[in-house]
């Protein structure tokens, strides 16, 4: 079914397109459209419509000169002042009257529709039959929805609530860096999904560590710094002067935005004599519509925020700790919601002692106080599920109580009956499972769930189960997962697949190379079979 369902040609004006939409479901194609949903199967997932009513959707959005394109989309002036107009306001209609006043379709099936004497819907619809050669039966619904886009935009009511807002598509982030351990040059920028393809050393852990360090900066720089083993242990070894770190991260909720709609945090860190180091220059800024709303900048002489000057700031307190606590930087938020999980198997099968911090650790030691959370805030079946997959037979989890202590509790058929097992008597690969399940539902808008290897321990099916869930996960946030694994990849699309690379002492970086997305694109191998046949190679 292509982009021209909905409509019908008739043999005296081949070219005539009639709407069959509502104004509120048009704009919020708009919306999506706006917010990176640039292919039907994106919109689909942006407002849930079927891929028929997107159809009809855009084909009126089209109509209306506010959405252009046939494969991939994009709004047009008229679609952008839309799109930066409050919903329902006067300043929406205005631009919704606009489209329709400039709209040659409709001046011929209904002229006059946003005048004090608009047409009759039984004058649209023998208009509509005449153009097109529809029946009068699909005229008549037409003309219809035409009329009421008039009454709407005439009349003093609220136009529409907007249904509902488009759903989140994650988020995106351009990572910058620069001498950070054993990557000397990298500028990536990481999909809402993304996958770090490489051997063991060469260097995935070093990139994701990157973005766990920046956001580690931002609250205490001196224990970011400290539990990597001092500065030796942060910036590239060089045989001669010392290299300066340099971090650089921008977030956006679209790939478009990381140019013109922003938030960023930018450092760079020299260092000394002796283990010491300091900030040599530092950054933060929130950028919307190619205009700084907000900007915070460290150098040699100060501190400066907005028109305010502070100099107490002391060299190796991040700027970000100061920013945090005007308003103007609340979006940058979304630079220090980061979390890695390493999961370690033997900390989750130990008791754990009951605590209020319910947010799964990094490597999953309570995981039984966030199990317990989960299960009070969301459908249980969202963890079983997926899990019985995995671990055949299971049919519960519980958490059980002992004094102050807290043990998960597996429920498995045996035959013609339920047998009991703590989590010490559960595999690795099963609670490796249960702790990435657990993370995916715990995620925050905005957050970056940063997983490594989850193929680890656990069998190939299960493995794609639960990439499966992360990619899902991606949706509200976003999530970056490393992996040496070539049957998970084919759960990515490639343009998601960032290849890592080590050579001569040095971590290469960079998306996979234009002539192995072709292969991969015309059909000839899958992306696991491809990294079989050859190493994946970087784009250069």
């Amino acid at each position: 079914m292509g982009w021209t369902t909905g409509f019908t040609m008739s043999s005296t004006n081949k070219g005539m397109r009639v709407p069959q939409a509502t104004l509120d479901h048009v704009r919020l194609v708009v919306s999506a459209v706006g917010n990176g949903a640039a292919t039907r199967s994106l919109l689909e997932e942006f407002t849930g419509f079927s891929s028929r009513h997107v159809s009809y959707v855009v084909l009126a959005a089209q109509v209306l000169d506010l959405v252009a394109g046939r494969e991939h989309f994009a709004l047009t002036e008229l679609g952008i002042l839309l799109a930066e107009t409050v919903v329902g306001s006067e300043d929406e209609k205005a631009v919704l009257r606009e489209s329709i006043q400039k709209c040659p379709e409709l001046a011929t099936l209904a002229p006059d529709l946003l005048t004090g004497h608009p047409p009759t819907a039984s004058s649209i619809r023998d208009r509509i039959a005449k153009e097109t050669g529809l029946s009068d039966k699909t005229a008549a619904h037409r003309a219809s929805m035409i009329s009421k886009w008039g009454r709407l935009l005439v009349g003093q009511a609220t136009l529409f609530p907007m249904p509902r807002a488009p759903r989140s598509r994650g988020m995106w982030r351009r990572v910058t860096l620069k001498n950070y351990r054993s990557i000397e040059n990298a500028v990536i920028d990481l999909a809402p999904f993304t996958v770090v393809v490489g051997p063991n050393g060469s260097g995935k852990s070093n990139f994701a560590d990157a973005l766990v360090f920046a956001r580690d900066v931002s609250m205490n720089a001196v224990r970011a710094v400290e539990s990597r083993g001092g500065i030796l242990g942060v910036r590239r070894w060089t045989p001669r002067k010392a290299a300066d770190v340099s971090i650089d991260i921008k977030a956006s909720s679209t790939k478009a935005g990381l140019d013109k709609d922003f938030v960023r945090h930018c450092f760079k860190i020299r260092s000394g004599k002796a283990g010491k180091w300091r900030f040599l220059h530092e950054l933060v800024e929130v950028v919307h519509n190619n205009s700084q709303t907000a900007t915070l900048e460290r150098g040699p002489d100060g501190t400066r925020l907005l028109e305010r000057e502070f100099h107490e700031l002391n060299d190796d307190a991040s700027a970000m700790v100061l920013a945090s606590q005007f308003r103007e930087f609340q979006r940058a938020s979304a630079l220090t919601n980061v979390r890695r999980h390493r999961l370690n198997p033997d900390a989750m099968r130990k008791p754990q002692l009951s605590s209020d911090s319910t947010r799964l650790e990094p490597d999953g030691a309570n995981i039984a106080v966030a199990l317990r959370k989960v299960r009070q805030e969301a459908s249980f079946d969202r963890v079983l599920v997926p899990m019985a997959k995995i671990v055949p037979g299971l049919k519960d989890i519980s958490v059980e109580s002992v004094g102050r202590y807290l043990s998960l509790k597996f429920k498995q058929q045996q035959k013609k009956s339920l047998a009991d097992f703590n989590a010490t008597e559960m595999s690795e690969g099963a609670l490796r499972a249960l702790g990435i399940i657990v993370a995916t539902l715990q995620m925050s808008r905005d957050e970056l769930l940063i997983i490594e290897e989850p193929e680890v321990a656990i069998h190939a099916g299960a493995a794609e189960i639960l990439f499966d869930l992360l990619k899902e996960a991606s949706r509200r946030g976003a999530v970056l997962v490393t992996t040496h694994s070539a049957d998970l990849l084919d759960a990515a699309s490639d343009e998601s697949i960032l290849v890592c690379e080590y050579s001569n002492g040095t971590t290469r970086i960079g998306p996979l190379a234009d002539s192995q997305r072709e292969i991969v694109r015309d059909g000839l191998f899958s992306v696991s079979e491809l990294l079989r046949s050859e190493p994946l190679r970087i784009q250069d």
